[in-house]
C-alpha cells in the first residue's frame, strides 16, 4: 500500500475514532447523570446501581478502545452494553434513550475503524551490522 492510499483512508479512520470517543463520552455522562441526579421515574437499589456503574466502566473502555483504534473491542462493547440494557432504554420515551443511541455509536465506530484501519509498513533491518 502506498502513501496516497494511506492518506485516503486516514480521515475515515480518524472519524471512526472520533465517533467512538463521542459515543463513549455521551454514554458515560448520561449514566452518571442517571446515577447522581435524582429522577422520580427511576427507582434505585443495589443491583441497578451496580448495572449503572458497569455501564460507565464499559463506556470508558469504549473510549480507550476508540483512542487505540481497536475495532474488535468496540464491537464487543456494543454487544455487551446494547443487547441487555441499551435495547431496553432505547424504547423508553425519556432522555435515557440517548444511551441506546450512543451504544449504537460503538458499533458504527468499530465498523468504520475496522474497515479503514491504515496498514503500517514495517521496515526490516538486517541483523548484520555490516550491511
Amino acid at each position: 500500500m502506498n502513501a496516497s492510499e494511506n492518506n485516503r483512508i486516514f480521515l475515515p479512520y480518524k472519524l471512526g475514532q472520533l465517533t467512538g470517543i463521542i459515543a463513549g463520552v455521551i454514554a458515560s455522562l448520561l449514566w452518571m447523570m442517571t446515577l447522581w441526579i435524582p429522577d422520580a421515574s427511576f427507582s434505585f437499589n443495589i443491583a441497578s446501581m451496580a448495572v449503572v456503574l458497569l455501564m460507565i466502566i464499559l463506556a470508558i473502555i469504549a473510549i480507550v478502545a476508540s483512542l487505540k483504534g481497536h475495532a474488535t473491542v468496540l464491537i464487543v462493547m456494543f454487544g455487551i452494553s446494547f443487547f441487555p440494557i441499551g435495547l431496553y432504554v432505547l424504547g423508553i420515551p425519556h432522555w435515557i434513550q440517548w444511551v441506546g443511541l450512543a451504544n449504537i455509536g460503538y458499533l458504527l465506530a468499530g465498523v468504520i475503524i475496522w474497515r479503514f484501519k491504515p496498514h503500517t509498513t514495517v521496515e526490516r533491518a538486517s541483523p548484520d551490522p555490516v550491511e
